[in-house]
């Protein structure tokens, strides 16, 4: 490459022109890119600033999204009926809630009620929905949700111990 620079460069009227050319032409291209990234870096990404590495400019609301100090878990009552379709096809699911005691005032009762969504919810579910991990992951999000929105927001976590399928 530096021969075929010096090749076009002995046709111009000065002595490695080109090879300044490109050279110019490269650092005006990087410097450009590198803004170009920068710029979006502090556009999309909040903590991408120089105080997030020290800390110091952490959201006045940080307090607020901390999780709770203590945590506790129920374990719901095993949750067997048959699918959809095939209708023929059973389903078996152990799970458990984890919540904050200070919000949930009877655990016992909460978890009777998640388990009784959740066995309505089962009941519309077919195994094709179910196969592959992508299927997995969708009913796991789907039964968080459920829970969630059942809760009002005071269960913080479904942990699902066993779901068998026959």
């Amino acid at each position: 490459m530096a021969d075929a620079l010096k090749k076009a460069s002995k046709g111009g009227t000065k002595e490695g022109s080109g090879f300044a050319a490109f050279l110019l032409a490269f650092l005006i291209l990087s410097a450009m890119a590198a803004g170009a990234g920068a710029g979006f870096a502090f556009k999309f990404l909040p903590d991408a600033g120089p105080t997030a590495a020290s800390g110091r400019g952490a959201p006045a609301d940080a307090d607020m999204h901390e999780p709770p100090k203590t945590l506790a878990v129920h374990d719901l009552p095993p949750i067997i009926t048959n699918l959809k379709a095939p209708y023929d096809t059973w389903i078996r699911l152990e799970a458990s809630i984890i919540f904050d005691p200070k919000a949930v005032k009877s655990p016992e009762a909460t978890a009777a009620i998640m388990a009784d969504d959740i066995l309505a919810y089962l009941g519309t579910v077919t195994l094709d929905q179910l196969q592959g991990p992508l299927g997995l992951i969708a009913f796991r999000q789907e039964i968080a949700d459920r829970v969630a929105a059942r809760s009002n927001r005071q269960i913080n976590e479904v942990v699902l111990r066993t779901l068998v399928v026959q």
